[in-house]
């Protein structure tokens, strides 16, 4: 599978008169905003319409903004050995990604049944072992592992959670499904990776004028 490209870069030009969304090729794989040539899908319409009216030169203004913002912030990591500096920013990419409900509801199944999957998995590692004697996974994969403690042998854990925050890829296919393509899990609250949240508490930002505006949060949390 060809992998996704965004759909509005840093360093595009915006074209005669369709502004950013201008000539885009739509390519041979699942476009997440277009259904087909000019044609948004319903949930990326109001989004697309902003794109078509803005140039290239003001997205990169909006981009040089958000990029400082976060360097003032200290949302950023850093990178040892690189001549190039250590500081570096999170990559962000200032156009939405737009999940609908309906699809955000198989994702949110999908990632709770793939983090009780790992959970069991742990658990029977630390306890019955009928993973390994029934030999879907080598033994000496999990033995060899620098990972497995053998301290945490026939220790229950409280609520049997091993893994208290997980990482998942998650990927879409040529028809738009999507797909998990890796995890890893920490077994604790690190600091590196549970300390960002998105906002999205600024009501100006959903008023006439704001980038949000037409747009409605969900009061749910996203677990």
């Amino acid at each position: 599978m060809e992998p996704h490209r965004p759909v509005i870069g840093a360093d595009v030009a915006a074209g005669a008169d369709g502004g950013l969304t201008a000539g885009y090729d739509l390519g041979a794989f699942f476009d997440e905003m277009f259904e087909g040539p000019d044609r948004p899908r319903p949930h990326y319409r109001l989004l697309a319409e902003r794109l078509s009216a803005m140039s290239g030169a003001q997205l990169g203004e909006r981009i040089r903004v958000a990029n400082a913002f976060f360097l003032t912030q200290g949302i950023g990591f850093t990178v040892y050995g690189d001549d190039a500096g250590t500081d570096r920013i999170f990559p962000f990419d200032l156009v939405p990604r737009i999940v609908p409900a309906d699809e955000w509801e198989v994702i949110e199944r999908g990632l709770q049944q793939r983090l009780r999957a790992l959970n069991l998995f742990l658990a029977d590692i630390y306890h019955r072992q009928q993973i390994l004697e029934a030999g879907i996974v080598p033994a000496d994969l999990v033995f060899g592992s620098r990972n497995f403690r053998r301290e945490m042998m026939g220790f229950t854990v409280p609520g049997d959670i091993y893994a208290h925050v997980g990482g998942v890829d998650l990927i879409r296919d040529g028809d738009g499904r999507y797909l998990f393509d890796d995890s890893n899990v920490q077994g604790g609250l690190l600091p590196d990776t549970d300390c960002y949240q998105i906002r999205i508490d600024n009501p100006a930002d959903f008023r006439p004028g704001g980038p949000l505006n037409g747009y409605r949060p969900d009061s749910r949390p996203a677990t």
